[in-house]
């Protein structure tokens, strides 16, 4: 990839033009008349997205070529994140609770299978609330997730008695 700055901004190329002003088949052209031209090359700095991220393309008068700072991400505290992943997480037990009472209000609360399958999503929440508050460092709360197959599988246990 290729940019320039144009009308005192960074323009990027990720293809050059073919033509550019009387210059044919540019895309070929040596790196000295595409830098005569203006135009230098891009290089993303390696960066680690869960920690970093890039800042705004510039140009590297020293290394001559346009690159980007990394800049670090301002994560949560360990605490902060357990909280978010609880409170979504809450959103989840929320519609848990509505699909059972009315599976319930259908089918009663005798029935056999939906008390298995309630008794198993009880504890399946019980076991990721457990493991959110087990989380012991910032890394891990940051990857951890609430996978939504596994939601839409715990849900489809309830399927044979919504209706």
């Amino acid at each position: 990839m290729k940019a320039r700055i144009e009308d005192e901004k960074i323009k990027q190329y990720p293809v050059l033009p073919t033509v550019w002003k009387n210059y044919m088949n540019f895309r070929a052209a040596s790196t000295e008349l595409l830098e005569s031209e203006g135009f230098f090359d891009v290089v993303v700095p390696d960066s680690d997205p869960r920690t970093e991220r890039l800042g705004q393309i510039f140009f590297d008068n020293e290394n001559r070529y346009f690159t980007f700072p990394i800049e670090p991400i301002l994560l949560p505290t360990l605490e902060e994140r357990k909280q978010t992943l609880l409170r979504q997480f809450e959103v989840v037990q929320d519609d848990f609770e509505r699909l059972i009472s009315r599976c319930e209000r259908i089918h009663g609360k005798d029935h056999e299978g939906l008390n298995t399958a309630i008794s198993e999503t009880l504890a399946m929440q019980s076991q990721t609330v457990t493991a959110i508050n087990a989380l012991p460092i910032i890394e891990a709360a940051m990857a951890f997730s609430i996978r939504a197959e596994d939601i839409e599988f715990y849900k489809a246990k309830f399927d044979p008695y919504k209706f």
